[in-house]
């Protein structure tokens, strides 16, 4: 299925779920206190669990996923702005790029999903 882009409204109604499912891609280990802060994020904004799943694979992971990757990654949060920008240019791209689809996988992410299922 190809992803569309956000109408005007879902994009800021997207935004506080990027910023929290962008977490899940920083170079530390989240607490449950985290999880449960995101996961709060993830109720307050009104998607399934579906669509958030969506969300990252299709919008947040690709605009970040290769923070895992790096020797040095971002470890403190990543800046907002630049977070929004880099989502909203690779949703206009309509389509994945390669090291999407090959590099990173549900597994990376898994243990944060495992540990909200839990919560």
């Amino acid at each position: 299925m190809e992803q569309r882009t956000p109408k005007l409204p879902d994009i800021e109604r997207r935004k506080p779920v990027w910023l929290a499912l962008s977490e899940f891609y920083l170079d530390t280990e989240l607490s449950d206190q985290d999880l449960l802060r995101i996961n709060n994020i993830f109720v307050a904004s009104g998607y399934s669990i579906e669509e958030i799943r969506d969300i990252e694979r299709n919008e947040v992971r690709p605009a970040v996923g290769v923070n895992l990757f790096g020797v040095a990654g971002v470890w403190s949060g990543f800046d907002e702005q630049r977070l929004y920008d880099a989502i909203l240019k690779r949703i206009a791209k309509r389509r994945p790029t390669r090291w999407q689809r090959f590099w990173i996988r549900d597994s990376l992410t898994a243990r944060y999903w495992d540990r909200l299922n839990l919560l």
